[in-house]
């Protein structure tokens, strides 16, 4: 029901209505039915539609299922503290500009709990963590959101308006979310994402959990753990960040650049090529291509591509970025990398602790080749 007026009448215990006003509230009830007649009516729910033009950009389609962001609070560990780092390449706005006017997690299990919590989001460059100590710094002046939020139920979007919104203008994004409730609650469990397996250098989430108030100014002392699922997780060993959506209206930038200029490519040897070009101004990034495919997106007018095969002719183009948009693509540049002639690497590794070699492994790293050698068998 809308109203007194009958919408629909369905069998199962979801339904959407469509074909609705934008940036509109509408307010429903529903009734059971049986061959008695009909019950009372439930209580209303009600919904506000999306302002027209806005954007959904959705990360992730939760393969991962997992506890420890946004929030963590079991037992003791009544405060919680977890960030993640969602990429230029996910957002999906190519350099443009858009506010941010909600985030969305998807809850999978746990209970229906209030909690405290304070959401910071900013715009950086950063991509990935070093070490477990290697937070991106956060102030007050970051707070996009702070109250009571009711993470809702099991098998929902739990979504966190913001009182005011968010500029993003084109580059990566992290998300810092602290519960300050003071209590714990037990597991909730969100979906998440795999971002890379371990080993790869793309950690992106860290979280820490402590029993007291945390002195966030003294973020940079804390010993956060990587988001990543354990060996005895499927998938095994994985980092992650939160499937999450971000509910964004665009916003107008300024003209579109000219496509860049100058590009020259020149091999550096049999693995890799550097190309240059003319910088622009105004441009925030240059996204360079290989054909169509998008292999890196930098801020400087300069790249170098590395891994290629020997002997082998590779052509690039560039574009300009800024808050409007992508430019057209540069004229092509292209060139040949050179012939490999091979190297001699002797190795000399002693077992000063004389305790044998068991699990004992070297790898060689050179001009973009890996190998991985085993130790000898025995001290002998």
């Amino acid at each position: 029901y809308k109203g007194t007026e009958v919408v629909a009448t369905v069998t199962e215990t979801s339904y959407t209505v469509e074909g609705l006003e934008a940036d509109t509230e509408y307010c429903y009830a529903v009734s059971a039915v049986n061959e008695i007649g009909e019950s009372e009516l439930s209580e209303t729910a009600c919904a506000t539609t999306f302002a027209e033009g806005t954007v959904l950009v959705s990360i992730g389609e939760g393969a991962i299922s997992n506890f420890s962001a946004p929030i963590y609070n079991i037992g003791g560990t009544v405060y919680s503290l977890s960030q993640q780092i969602y990429t230029y390449d996910e957002m999906g706005y190519n350099g443009g500009y858009a506010d941010i006017h909600a985030i969305s997690f998807y809850k999978l299990s746990g209970d229906n709990n209030n909690r405290n919590i304070v959401v910071y989001l900013q715009n950086v460059e950063k991509e990935t963590y070093t070490n477990n100590s290697d937070w991106v710094e956060f102030s007050d002046e970051d707070i996009v959101f702070e109250g009571e939020f009711n993470f809702g139920v099991a098998g929902e979007w739990v979504t966190i308006n913001l009182p005011t919104p968010f500029e993003y203008t084109g580059s990566n994004l992290v998300l810092t979310v602290y519960d300050k409730t003071g209590t714990g609650y037990g597991y909730d469990y969100t979906k998440c994402d795999k971002v890379a397996s371990s080993g790869v250098a793309v950690w992106r989430g860290l979280y820490v959990t402590k029993a007291e108030v945390m002195d966030l100014s003294q973020v940079s002392t804390y010993y956060g753990t990587a988001m990543k699922t354990t060996s005895y997780e499927t998938p095994a060993n994985s980092y992650f960040v939160n499937n999450v959506k971000f509910r964004t209206m665009p916003i107008e930038g300024d003209p579109i650049l000219d496509a860049p200029t100058g590009l020259a490519a020149t091999a550096n040897n049999h693995s890799s090529i550097t190309l240059t070009w003319n910088a622009i101004e105004g441009a925030n990034r240059y996204n360079v291509y290989s054909g169509t495919e998008k292999i890196a997106s930098v801020k400087d007018a300069e790249y170098t591509y590395a891994g290629l095969e020997a002997e082998t002719e590779y052509c690039f183009t560039v574009t300009a970025i800024n808050s409007g948009g992508e430019s057209e693509h540069s004229a092509e540049a292209c060139a040949t990398t050179e012939v490999f002639e091979g190297c001699n690497v002797n190795f000399t590794l002693t077992d000063q602790y004389n305790d044998g070699w068991d699990g004992c492994y070297l790898v060689v790293e050179y001009d973009g080749l890996t190998e991985t050698f085993n130790c000898p068998a025995s001290t002998s």
